[in-house]
Order: structure tokens, then C-alpha cells, then sequence
């Protein structure tokens, strides 16, 4: 018995292998057809609010975007290319509408958080651009802020970078066929896994800035009338209060009236019962102006015991103030009288 095989179609199997591979090349090419790699500043970019008064207590890394985005995985199978340089960059974030002085310097960080000088090439791990934080993410760089002793005033702090991006990179594609989707800056070239010309680059302008806030650091000290039989026999008590605010901050501050006012008079009070223990709190150490928390009762800075009218972000004002108890008021039963004050600073 003869067994005998004999292929069919074999032409037209081939033919329809040939025809699923196209197809499915076709599909891959329409599929990647809008990844890309780009680059765009944005808007500005505003890496946070802060107290002038605690801002350069610490250094600060803050992350911002580099502007480069890749907006779909690169394929790993292919060498892809890149570099970028800083071209404009004084390290200085400028107050708007400040002095020359009014300035914060910083360096930028690369994305190993390595100093990146200005006008180096510095290559671009493509492969990174997979892990940074997926597609469609811009790579991080980070601006970096020094611990210092500076007093600068309140506002906006801007600067600007300019960078240049030079990039190739594959999407899609697979030996023998070559690479179906890439995307370039202007002008690169490549052959192979050789760079032929890496082209004008692609400039982008970004804008960062940080925004200090005024602030003021109180320090006001309990007042004890000690103990006494009669209520005429309290003495006056003399304290400060010390205020340190930002540089270049003038401002007034404020007593409210406790927690147990009545009709204007502040009061101290026992426990949770009803006794009470009137007492009022007067600007300077003799004077008879009650200090309050509205119009002409409260302080200008200008107007304080210690240093007054220096802004420069680290001299504190004294505010020497007199508190009395009234003595014509019947003495009420024993006991300890309390009241809290809330003192409040307006710029």
C-alpha cells in the first residue's frame, strides 16, 4: 500500500500568511499613528505657598515639568535617542515687582537629581520615559532651594528656563520590517543605531514660581496679678508682647476682649459659675489708652516700645502694654479668675 501526501493550496496559504502579516502592520501603524514625543512649556508652573518667616528654615527639592512628554511606551527594541541642555537659566527667582535684591537662588536637579548646568549636553535616558509615570506624563527635573539665612518680603517669585530637547524614538515596529511610528525634534536624523544630525533641537520656555506669603511669629507672655484679700490691693502688672513679622511688612496689631466682656469691659471669671473679676489692659507701661482689636484702639508697628518700624523680617517689636484690675469693683468671693485674650496682627 502506497501512502502518498501532496500539499494544496499551498501558494494560497502563503499568500494569506503574506496578507495577515500586512494586516496586522497596518493595524500597527494605525495604532501608533498619534504616539508621539513632544515638547511644551505650558503655563506657569507654581511649586507651592509658603511662610516668608519658615521658607529658608529648610531646603527645598520641588519637582516641576521639564516640558518633555512622550505620549505613548517607546518600543525598547530600538536604540532611542535623546539629549537636552539648559541654554537660559541665572538661578534666580525674582520677586514681581521687587528690587534687585528681592531674589531666591536655586539650581535645577536632573532627573537622578544631579546638578544640571547651564549649556551642557546631558543625555536623555529614553528608557525612562516608561517608569517616570507612564504615557502621557512629562519627565520630572527639580528645583532646588538651599537653606539660608535670607529675610525676603512677601510676593510672587518668578524665573524663567529655557531648554532645548533633541529626540528620536520608536513606538512601533519589529525586525525585518523597521520602525513603523517614531517621532523626532526638527531635524534629527538617524541611520541605523547612528545618529547622523541631531538637528536644531526643540527650545522650550518654562516659567516657575514660588509665592511667600506674609507671616508673623507672636510671643505673648501670661499676666499673674498674683493673690490678694481685696480688690484694691492688685497691683498693675507691666508686659510685652514681642512680634516679629515678614521684611518689608508694616502692620497693626490688635487685643480682643476675652471671653467674658460685658458692656465693653473685659472680665475675668471662676470656673464655670458666676463670679467675675472686672479688669482692662492699656497701651504702654502708664498710659490710659485701652488696647483693643478695632479702629484707633489697636497698635501700629511704628508705634512700638522695641525697635520700632524695622521690617526686616528678623528684628522683633516689643509692645510694652499695663494691665489693671478695676479697684472700685466690690471684691468677689476666693477663688482663681481666668480670661483668655486673643491677640491678632493685620498687615
Amino acid at each position: 500500500m502506497n501512502f502518498n501526501a501532496r500539499p494544496r493550496h499551498s501558494h494560497a496559504f502563503v499568500q494569506n500568511v503574506y496578507k495577515a502579516l500586512v494586516s496586522l502592520l497596518l493595524m500597527l501603524a494605525s495604532a501608533f499613528s498619534h504616539a508621539q514625543c513632544s515638547v511644551n512649556g505650558g503655563g506657569e508652573q507654581n511649586l507651592g505657598q509658603f511662610s516668608t518667616l519658615t521658607f529658608f528654615s529648610e531646603p527645598h527639592n520641588t519637582s516641576f515639568s521639564s516640558g518633555f512628554s512622550c505620549q505613548s511606551f517607546l518600543n525598547l527594541g530600538y536604540t532611542n535617542r535623546g539629549k537636552y541642555r539648559v541654554e537660559v537659566n541665572d538661578g534666580l527667582l525674582k520677586r514681581q515687582g521687587g528690587s534687585a535684591t528681592d531674589a531666591i537662588p536655586y539650581s535645577i536637579l536632573d532627573e537622578n537629581d544631579d546638578p544640571l548646568p547651564s549649556n551642557q549636553d546631558h543625555v536623555l535616558d529614553m528608557g525612562r520615559i516608561n517608569i517616570f509615570g507612564g504615557p502621557g506624563d512629562t519627565m520630572q527635573l527639580k528645583l532646588r532651594i538651599e537653606q539660608s539665612n535670607l529675610q525676603l518680603p512677601a510676593g510672587k517669585y518668578v524665573g524663567t528656563i529655557q531648554m532645548r530637547w533633541y529626540y528620536w524614538a520608536c513606538f512601533a515596529g519589529a525586525f525585518p520590517f523597521g520602525c513603523l511610528s517614531s517621532s523626532s525634534s526638527p531635524g534629527f536624523k538617524v541611520s541605523g543605531n547612528s545618529v547622523n544630525n541631531w538637528g536644531t533641537g526643540t527650545l522650550v520656555t518654562l516659567t516657575v514660581s514660588v509665592t511667600l506669603n506674609k507671616d508673623c511669629m507672636i510671643n505673648a507672655p501670661s499676666v499673674n496679678f498674683g493673690s490678694a484679700p481685696l480688690v484694691a490691693a492688685f497691683n498693675p502688672v507691666t508686659q510685652t508682647l514681642n512680634i516679629t513679622c515678614s521684611a518689608g511688612a508694616d502692620y497693626t496689631v490688635g487685643m480682643d476682649n476675652g471671653k467674658n466682656v460685658d458692656a465693653g469691659t473685659r472680665r475675668m471669671r471662676m470656673g464655670s459659675g458666676n463670679s467675675y473679676l472686672r479688669y482692662e489692659l492699656f497701651k504702654s507701661a502708664s498710659g490710659n489708652d485701652r488696647w483693643g482689636n478695632l479702629g484707633s484702639e489697636r497698635r501700629h508697628s511704628s508705634t512700638a516700645e522695641v525697635a520700632p518700624g524695622i521690617y526686616d523680617g528678623s528684628t522683633t517689636q516689643g509692645f510694652v502694654y499695663r494691665a489693671v484690675i478695676e479697684p472700685t469693683q466690690a471684691t468677689p468671693p476666693p477663688g482663681t479668675y481666668t480670661d483668655n485674650i486673643v491677640v491678632d496682627v493685620d498687615f
